[in-house]
């Protein structure tokens, strides 16, 4: 086996697979709302860590829907996407019109760890726009 920058050429593939998995799940649930399928991308045991405190599974789901929900308009750029040793690491934008929210560009950018083909586990840091956004609709 090849390896490439001390990686074996497999788990190169395995990087770039995991990375496009991500480019899907932003794709599919944050850009689109669509959250059918969604276990497709999210392992058993997945936990998010978050500036604003650690999610389960369900807690995820729940912030993502409701993200979705108050911006239905909203657009994600995508500024970076890579593999790092072993994590996906990515960095986007949240575009929202001006005439459906009063809300501005929001920036977040979240490391993930997969396992056999799922996210495992994530650290999410967003701005404060963002951040306050979400905990408002926790309320």
């Amino acid at each position: 086996m090849s390896t490439h920058a001390g990686r074996s050429t497999g788990a190169a593939l395995d990087a770039d697979e995991d990375v496009g998995r991500y480019y899907v799940f932003v794709d599919q649930v944050l850009q689109r709302g669509v959250m059918d399928g969604v276990d497709e991308f999210l392992a058993d045991g997945f936990m998010e860590h978050g500036t604003d405190g650690d999610r389960d599974r369900d807690g995820f789901l729940a912030r993502i829907h409701s993200q979705c929900e108050r911006y239905p308009n909203a657009v994600w750029t995508i500024e970076l996407l890579v593999a790092v040793n072993g994590l996906v690491v990515c960095h986007a934008t949240m575009m929202t019109p001006k005439r459906s929210t009063l809300m501005p560009n929001a920036w977040e950018s979240v490391v993930v760890r997969f396992r056999a083909g799922k996210m495992a586990e994530c650290w999410r840091m967003c701005d404060e726009t963002l951040l306050t956004s979400v905990n408002e609709a926790r309320a």
